[in-house]
């Protein structure tokens, strides 16, 4: 399998696995798939992490002669995180290199831009990186994740059960903060709470001094965190300098790696949403699967919760693909991904059947403990 990465702004060439130094020529036997994600940028980390899981299955594929007898070919373009790149990535991608579908947006903006595009194109975008409510009526859209609300439901339902009653949220001042703030009052106002207090910060900064001014006058119990990496990071270090050590609830688009990188010992006793399988415990066969995939096509990396989704998502693409038929279009892979209903992928279970898109509704908590290992 050959996967290019380019970073569209720059005309840079990036070898993420395999690049091509010549002009990418496509023949029939391969099957393009298409995405713009930031390499570059907030969510260069996460974005990497993701793609380390998809392209260990895209690659076991392959090596079993892919899907049909043709191999899959990813192409993904490099948009930083900047709207006005996803766009032009997106158009180049399904105009020119005529991808069948698009994988793996990463975050709310990113998909928000891609949208109109991508409707008026009529192309399944499969395993978006965005747990937006709003997002699960498109029809286009096919996920794997569960939704933002759903990972807030989960950690106020832990949290009230274990007398927590302050919560208060940190969140990025757009529609993806907007919207785990919508979930978190829906989860507060089912137990009869309210919001402690709320602080947010600009998208693509790490301004961060207002927000915890807020919030650390409210001394929460627990704060919800809709927030990139760096962004989160700086507001854990602030509170804890200010002596505040509320519960710390990130979601799940933050990587568990990355986040202890950036706060060392500082990250011990965060807590991380998930939306996948411990991908520790490989007595569930997709996990299992997973971990021998990535054993043997990208040894240096370790399993992880967004490592994981990258696979389960590229599992379910490539599944629809097989029951799109020999010679798949966008339209009959459409239909196809419409048709699987409770698939089962290796003890997770997806379901894109009927009005919604939403994949699944799994979701649950676990913390960082010494050494930025999980404890569950």
């Amino acid at each position: 399998m050959t996967i290019t990465v380019r970073v569209g702004f720059r005309g840079v060439w990036l070898g993420l696995m395999a690049s091509l130094c010549a002009p990418l020529v496509l023949a029939q036997s391969e099957i393009v798939i298409g995405q713009s994600a930031g390499y570059t940028g907030r969510t260069s980390s996460s974005v990497k992490e993701f793609m380390e899981g998809a392209q260990a299955y895209f690659e076991a594929v392959n090596k079993k002669g892919g899907v049909s007898g043709r191999k899959l070919l990813l192409n993904t373009l490099d948009d930083g995180y900047l709207p006005e790149l996803v766009a032009e990535n997106t158009k180049v991608l399904i105009d020119q290199e005529k991808a069948i579908a698009l994988f793996g947006y990463f975050g709310d903006a990113p998909v928000n831009v891609a949208l109109p595009i991508v409707r008026e194109k009529k192309i399944p975008l499969v395993g978006a990186v965005t747990g937006s409510e709003a997002h699960r009526s498109h029809p286009n859209l096919f996920f794997v994740r569960a939704s933002y609300q759903m990972e807030v439901e989960k950690i106020v339902a832990q949290g009230t059960a274990q007398a927590l009653s302050k919560f208060a949220i940190f969140f990025q001042n757009d529609d993806f903060g907007k919207d785990v703030l919508a979930g978190l009052q829906k989860a507060l106002a089912a137990r009869k709470l309210s919001l402690a207090g709320q602080g947010t910060y600009e998208r693509n900064g790490v301004k961060v001094d207002d927000a915890v001014a807020k919030i650390a006058a409210t001394n929460p119990q627990a704060v919800v965190m809709a927030c990139t990496l760096e962004a989160c990071a700086e507001f854990v270090r602030q509170m804890k300098k200010r002596g505040q050590a509320p519960r710390f609830n990130h979601l799940s688009s933050i990587d568990v790696a990355s986040l202890h990188k950036e706060l060392g010992d500082l990250s011990r006793g965060l807590e991380v949403s998930r939306v996948v399988p411990l991908p520790q415990v490989q007595s569930v066969p997709v996990v299992n699967e997973y971990a021998k995939a990535l054993k043997e096509f990208a040894p240096k990396s370790q399993p992880s919760f967004l490592s994981m989704e990258g696979y389960l998502a590229a599992k379910a693409l490539a599944e629809g693909l097989r029951r799109a038929g020999p010679n798949p279009t966008r339209a009959s892979l459409q239909a196809a991904l419409e048709g699987m209903r409770d698939v089962d992928l290796g003890g997770f279970t997806i379901n894109f059947a009927g009005a919604g898109r939403r994949g699944s509704d799994f979701a649950d908590v676990t913390m960082i403990g010494p050494g930025g290992r999980i404890k569950y």
